[in-house]
């Protein structure tokens, strides 16, 4: 019941109250589907609660759906990102685009791959994660766009 009480108040933008809804879930031993856990996980990240995120998500991580797999390792990505760990970041990154590169999670983690490298002030890196977005099919016209302005910007 604190999970889906967790989950509604998330839907509607109540963001403290789904947090508090999650840790009583966790804190009665409730195991968290895996949708509620990268939901709870992403708001430890937006509460700064690097941690914790990140241990959630690397038990997503060893879950034997490749959908969920993808997500956990897009989630710790974008946790450390957001920590300040660029190398950290681009490693879960590019192991998402690794699992399923054409997927929307897949392109998604390019861009943000792309990102951690620039701040790593390795733009070789960059360009290159840049382009392979870019050279894939049907890729959703925001991410191709954000591509195009980052090469711009390097000058490429």
């Amino acid at each position: 019941a604190w999970a889906m009480l967790a989950r509604a108040r998330e839907a509607t933008g109540d963001r403290p109250g789904a947090l508090e809804a999650y840790a009583r879930a966790a804190k009665d031993g409730t195991a968290l589907r895996p949708a509620a856990a990268l939901g709870y996980g992403r708001l430890l990240v937006d509460d700064k609660r690097w941690s914790e995120a990140r241990a959630l998500f690397e038990r997503l991580l060893r879950s034997d759906d490749p959908r969920l797999t993808v997500d956990a390792a897009y989630a710790l990505g974008d946790a450390w990102q957001r920590e300040g760990d660029q190398l950290a970041a681009a490693e879960y990154f590019l192991t998402a685009v690794y699992l399923a590169p054409e997927s929307l999670a897949g392109r998604r983690a390019l861009l943000a791959a792309a990102w951690s490298f620039l701040a790593l002030k390795q733009t070789d890196a960059a360009v290159m994660l840049y382009r392979k977005l870019l050279a894939q099919t049907n890729v959703p016209a925001e991410l191709a766009d954000a591509a195009r302005k980052g090469l711009k910007e390097l000058g490429r």
